[in-house]
């Protein structure tokens, strides 16, 4: 695989829309997973524990879909009501 086939954590957030934090604590809890379990498989920590830098394959950051659960966002039709 080259560099090209993988994501950082900020690129991935900027295609779904969504917080780097978001991504950061998906992937500290799919390390604590078994591989088929994860919900970004492939994903690899590169340098040491605490300043590693991730790495997701770009076919995994582009298929994979925000967990929907949680508070729903309120609409500006039902703000006004």
């Amino acid at each position: 695989m080259t560099e090209s086939d993988f994501v950082t954590v900020d690129e991935m957030a900027a295609m779904h829309n969504v917080a780097s934090n978001t991504i950061y604590r998906i992937l500290r809890a799919d390390e604590r997973r078994s591989e088929a379990l994860r919900r970004i498989p492939g994903a690899v920590k590169q340098g040491s524990k605490y300043r590693g830098e991730w790495l997701i394959p770009r076919a995994a950051a582009e298929s994979w879909q925000q967990d929907r659960r949680g508070r729903k966002k309120r609409t500006e039709a039902r703000a006004g009501a």
